[in-house]
């Protein structure tokens, strides 16, 4: 009997992917008759394989597609005329016995969703020369599920890019010295985002684009280019700002420490002083 191995954790689409399609990995293992008296029983030499997946969300699947082949047989040809959501091959010039012998593997791409995969087991022959042609799908695939079955289901899902933000000051100070009582100019101060998303694949992203204050946003969002209310109130005042990223509705605050002198003292080496 063959079965497959989907991927157990879900499987996520490329924010990049045009085409909207997840990639994962199936492999296609085998069972030989183990209980067999002798070694010749216990041999497959020639089999015959069809993958069985659905044609509406998942791309059709060609021998480019293949990632490895037993390399105990000499011979690999794809088996036509299947029709959509099936892909098969046949195999001979070789043998080999086993409990789980990886005998195919080969790359998937699907849509969103979850999807239900399987393999049938078509024809299969002995070292005897005893051969069957069940043409049945048997409860021995595997994906997210914690049992054998026929189908095994894969998840595949969009990539959430911004589940959370950390926002932080450009240059890594997060205050302002403000002295334009003193006849400089307003000071400024640039808060930067990165964001983390749900993929393992694209875990964090620098630097991501800020929304636009939006004061009927829940919460209220402010701007991430910051300049101090004018003229400041002396002392050391916090002023706490809300933020988020352009892509997605993760939020994260800042305080941001604004500094002004409340008493400017001059002192001078002599009584002369000039421009």
């Amino acid at each position: 009997a063959f079965g497959a191995e989907l991927p157990y954790e879900d499987v996520f689409i490329p924010p990049s992917a045009s085409d909207g399609r997840g990639a994962f990995d199936v492999s296609i293992h085998m069972k030989t008759h183990m209980d067999g008296a002798t070694e010749a029983a216990r041999q497959v030499d020639v089999g015959k394989i069809k993958l069985v997946f659905p044609a509406d969300a998942c791309d059709g699947v060609t021998d480019a597609a293949i990632t490895y082949k037993n390399p105990a047989f000499a011979t690999w040809e794809e088996v036509t005329g299947l029709g959509a959501g099936a892909y098969g091959q046949t195999f001979f010039g070789g043998k080999v016995s086993g409990a789980a012998v990886p005998m195919l593997s080969l790359t998937m791409r699907c849509a969103a969703g979850t999807h239900a995969i399987g393999v049938e087991t078509m024809e299969h022959a002995d070292s005897d020369g005893v051969s069957g042609a069940p043409n049945i799908e048997y409860a021995s695939s595997v994906g997210r599920g914690d049992t054998y079955v026929a189908r095994a289901e894969v998840l595949v899902k969009a990539t959430t890019q911004h589940v959370g933000v950390f926002a932080y000051a450009s240059d890594g100070r997060a205050y302002v010295n403000d002295f334009t009582s003193l006849g400089q100019p307003a000071p400024s101060l640039t808060v930067q985002l990165d964001s983390i998303s749900d993929s393992p694949d694209e875990s964090v992203h620098r630097n991501v684009g800020c929304a636009a204050a939006d004061a009927s946003a829940t919460p209220p969002l402010d701007s991430c280019a910051y300049t101090p209310p004018s003229p400041a109130e002396a002392g050391v005042a916090v002023d706490t700002r809300t933020v988020g990223s352009s892509g997605g509705a993760a939020t994260d605050a800042i305080a941001i420490e604004v500094r002004s002198p409340s008493t400017v003292t001059l002192t001078v080496a002599d009584a002369t002083l000039s421009a």
